[in-house]
């Protein structure tokens, strides 16, 4: 029992010395998490794309004010599907739906791209014979891959905004 412990103690003292950072989170507020609140999110076409444009607004405006408009986010999403288990008389029963974000980060102050980008997610979801309960299942795996790719669009942004930070000049007092 002993020699776990001290096991376990070295290793986090090792990680906690191996100069790991959070991109974004609960150590105060970060400059990934200041850059997010100029960003401005661009309507996207169809229900769907309007879900995402809401999802990413939720992330980025942490504070729930967005300021002075630095940035400009613009997505287009492409979605399709794929029937996949097919019974005997030829009837889906399973189908996989994956959808693509297309991404670019601009600058709102001068014409000029920052970051392109994509994502892709895909999930599946059970075709019924009721088609009602497809209709939910289809939502429901709508849903799903919304809010992975808003997740993944957020954390592309925050790796960027973070390398940006790297970058930059550090100012010696």
């Amino acid at each position: 029992m002993l020699p776990k412990l001290i096991k376990t103690l070295l290793a986090c003292l090792i990680v906690s010395g191996c100069g790991f950072e959070p991109i974004y989170g609960n150590r105060g507020q970060t400059k990934v998490n200041d850059e997010f609140t100029y960003i401005g999110v661009a309507s996207i076409k169809d229900r769907i794309g309007q879900k995402l444009r809401n999802n990413l607004l939720h992330q980025l405006q942490i504070s729930g004010r967005q300021k002075e408009k630095k940035y400009d986010l613009i997505v287009e999403l492409e979605e399709s599907i794929q029937s996949l288990a097919v019974r005997k008389s030829a009837f889906a029963t399973r189908a996989n739906l994956t959808v693509t974000a297309k991404y670019v980060l601009m600058s709102a102050v001068q014409p000029k791209t920052l970051l392109r980008s994509s994502e892709n997610v895909t999930v599946s979801y059970n075709i019924y014979n009721s088609k009602f309960a497809t209709l939910v299942a289809h939502r429901n795996a709508n849903e799903r891959a919304i809010q992975s790719l808003s997740k993944d669009i957020v954390i592309s942004l925050a790796i960027y905004f973070e390398r940006q930070k790297n970058l930059s000049p550090k100012h010696e007092n």
